[in-house]
Formats: structure tokens, sequence, C-alpha cells
């Protein structure tokens, strides 16, 4: 690192962490402003980092720069978690994560655990009638069907 970042070498690193990967609640990483403080940002909650720091680098540095990047960074804003976020939620949403990290899946799908978390008044009848749900900062709501 110090070959990289020759500052580094005077600032006096004192430790090194590791540990198990953290992952998202709903599986995108967290890469924009972070929630209520001034000048900090973040990078984070990759599943698989390292192929994606390029890019990510890149656009974050847009967002950075020029107050938004080229492409659609919206699924991975910070801000898109808020008050109802629980620890217990973000944990068993961490060990769903884990356990899709090595099997076929699909970008943003929709995975059951803590679900329903929040629900509207019109849930129960919705879902009586075949309602197909998605999630949304904590709420269930209605979605198109999927063909087949």
């Amino acid at each position: 690192m110090i070959h990289r970042i020759p500052s580094s070498e005077a600032v006096g690193l004192k430790d090194d962490f590791n540990g198990p990967i953290c992952y998202t609640p709903d599986g995108n990483p967290l890469v924009g402003p972070a929630p209520g403080l001034k000048n900090m940002w973040l990078a984070e909650g990759f599943s698989f980092g390292i192929t994606a720091a390029g890019g990510t680098g890149h656009y974050l540095a847009q967002l950075m720069t020029q107050g938004e990047a080229e492409i659609d960074m919206a699924s991975l804003d910070p801000r898109r978690y808020g008050p109802w976020m629980t620890t217990e939620y973000a944990a068993r949403k961490n060990e769903e994560c884990y356990e899709h990290v090595f099997i076929l899946h699909h970008p943003d799908e929709e995975r059951e655990a803590c679900r329903p978390l929040r629900t509207s008044p019109a849930y129960d009848r919705q879902k009586a009638r075949g309602a197909q749900f998605g999630q949304v900062n904590g709420w269930e709501r209605p979605c198109a069907r999927r063909p087949g």
C-alpha cells in the first residue's frame, strides 16, 4: 500500500481487520453519500467487491465531483434504508444473502426472509386475490406478475 499511497507510510496505520463479509438486505452495495454525514461517502457491502471496484470508483468519483453519475445509481443509494431497518432485520437478511452467494440468482430478486415487514391496510385483500408482492423500503407492494 505504501507504494500506491506514499502518505500511508506516515499516518501510523495501527491495525488491519478482516472478518465475515457483510451484505446489505437487498444484496446491492451502498454507494453514495452517507445519510446525515457531510462529506462522507460509502462504497461497501459488495459480495465480490474486487470485481466491482474499478467501476464503482469511477461512478463514485462522478457522484462526488459532478453531483450525479452517468448511469442510474438509485438502487445503490445508501439512503434507501430508513428508521424501519432494525439490527435483527439486517442480520437475518445478511444470513439470507450468504445462502445465495454461490447459487444462480437474479439481480434485485425478491427474497423471503423478514417478509412481510410492513403492509398496507389493503395487503390481505390483495394477497387473497393472488397478488404477487415485492418489497420497497420495507413495504410490501403488489407488482406485475412475471411470465411463466
